[in-house]
């Protein structure tokens, strides 16, 4: 009767456990760095093919600035990583960002998302728009009507003055619902560039692990 021995176990678990412990490193670098280069995007105002954002229709701020700030890996293993936001509201908006959004906003919906503001304050931007969607006109001298700028509405008349004048129109306009349009800002995820550059960095990481 023959017998049979197995040797050099010891050493293919070793190895085994080496490569499992790079193979979670390198998994960890490539989402890292993902990151960085999505943060990257925020940071230039472009989306992943590096075409500039659509414009904001009001004002000049970056966008989506507080969401760059907080995209991380949320959760990793040896075989993958999860980059996200570790918030559900975050979260949502950034879907809205990514893929564009058009949607019916009805007005409670819109009145629900004012902040309280005292009657005595200016109109706000957001009150004048909806002043101007319902044919808002001022009146000139000779009894002539005019359609203002938002900017002479905020500036000439109040919150409690906005208020009243925009219910008494609605009561004929009976606009009680519409349309908000947001465009894809695509900041997310990597390009047929990055993907070629992050092959040649996993390549570099790699062998620094080799290496080292």
């Amino acid at each position: 009767m023959s017998e049979i021995r197995l040797t050099g176990g010891a050493e293919v678990s070793e190895r085994l456990r080496r490569a499992g412990r790079l193979q979670s490193r390198m998994i960890n670098a490539i989402a890292n760095e993902v990151v960085r280069l999505d943060k990257a995007h925020v940071h230039t105002q472009t989306d992943i093919n590096d075409r500039p954002f659509a414009p904001r229709k009001q004002g000049r701020r970056k966008m989506e600035v507080k969401l760059g700030r907080l995209l991380s890996v949320i959760a990793k293993s040896q075989r993958d990583a999860l980059i996200g936001w570790r918030v559900l509201r975050s979260s949502q908006i950034a879907a809205r960002q990514q893929l564009g959004l058009s949607q019916t906003v009805s007005l409670a919906q819109f009145k629900a998302g004012m902040p309280p503001r005292s009657g005595n304050q200016p109109a706000t931007r957001s009150q004048a728009k909806a002043l101007l969607d319902v044919g808002f006109k001022r009146r000139l001298p000779g009894g002539r009507r005019q359609t203002p700028s938002k900017k002479w509405i905020t500036e000439n008349l109040n919150i409690a003055q906005a208020g009243a004048i925009l219910k008494t129109l609605r009561v004929s306009a009976a606009l009680t619902a519409w349309q908000v349009s947001l465009p894809p800002r695509a900041f997310l995820g990597v390009s047929t560039v990055d993907y070629a550059q992050l092959k040649v960095y996993l390549l570099e990481q790699m062998r620094q692990e080799l290496a080292g």
